[in-house]
């Protein structure tokens, strides 16, 4: 969906496509590569329970990528960003125009074979040694060129909230 001013825009389809491709590889390597010998060598009332153990985690983990998705809300305003999303515990976020410093795109190689990338927007005081990264990221858009052109026309019709004086 193309970003609006005044309208709530997800994530691309493709973006849970990238969440069951991430989860199949961790499964690959942090699980299959020590259960599978287990699996086999070990006697069954071993890998029964193991089995029992790990099936619960990956149809949870099915059903939770899709609803993830589904919560993720990003709204561009007049004045700044909103951001939503979270299952069991939601996150809420507002970022003022007058505060992003950097508008950077992100795309690794699965997420430019599906088409998508991220925008990491930074705002001003929100850097050093203590810093997360970004401000807000937003995830698994398409147009996300033409999302970072807007954001940059959106940062330059507002003044700095250091020029600001009250």
């Amino acid at each position: 969906m193309k970003a609006k001013i005044g309208m709530d825009f997800g994530p691309a389809p493709q973006f849970k496509t990238l969440y069951f491709i991430q989860f199949f590889f961790i499964f690959l390597v942090g699980v299959v590569s020590w259960v599978a010998p287990v699996i086999i060598l070990a006697p069954w009332f071993i890998t029964i329970p193991l089995l029992l153990f790990l099936s619960p985690i990956i149809l949870l983990s099915i059903i939770w990528i899709p609803l993830y998705c589904r919560t993720i809300i990003y709204k561009l305003g007049n004045d700044e960003i909103i951001w939503k999303r979270g299952v069991w515990f939601k996150n809420t976020g507002v970022v003022p125009y007058n505060r992003i410093t950097n508008v950077d795109i992100r795309q690794g190689p699965v997420s430019r074979l599906l088409g998508i990338g991220s925008l990491h927007i930074q705002t001003a005081g929100y850097s050093g040694p203590n810093a997360r990264g970004s401000e807000i990221t937003i995830d698994g858009v398409e147009n996300f060129e033409e999302l970072q052109e807007m954001l940059i026309k959106l940062v330059h019709g507002k003044k700095p909230v250091a020029a600001e004086t009250y």
